[in-house]
């Protein structure tokens, strides 16, 4: 089974802009990929909720994935967690120019939910 999820999410400091907390929600769809499944294809509602902390260029989050299937599936509900190491390419600051932030389109870290 094959699951495919679409969610937006809300990113708050909780000590210092180095340790932040988020949260969120979205949809997900699911298909098989096996003859063997005998189950209607799931779909349903994905929340998502975790930590980040970043020391230097290093990144470490945990994320807890509940997701409900509103119809298919195996099961009705079930849950993902992750635990994600990404290295920083580009540091904050040079994204603010005389204290303001400049909208650049590049990504500063690699992988993961960030």
């Amino acid at each position: 089974m094959k699951l495919c999820s679409l969610a937006s999410w809300k990113c708050t400091f909780l000590i210092t802009r180095h340790f932040n907390i988020y949260g969120g929600a979205g949809i997900h769809k699911g298909w098989s990929t096996s003859n063997r499944d005998f189950v209607d294809d799931p779909y349903g509602l994905t929340f998502i909720g975790g930590a980040e902390l970043t020391l230097g260029r290093i990144n470490i989050s945990y994320d807890f994935k509940p997701s409900l299937n509103i119809d298919g599936g195996e099961r009705r509900f079930y849950t993902t967690q992750a635990l994600s190491l990404r290295f920083v390419l580009i540091k904050d600051s040079i994204f603010y120019k005389g204290g303001k932030k400049r909208r650049i389109g590049v990504e500063t870290a690699i992988g993961g939910s960030s």
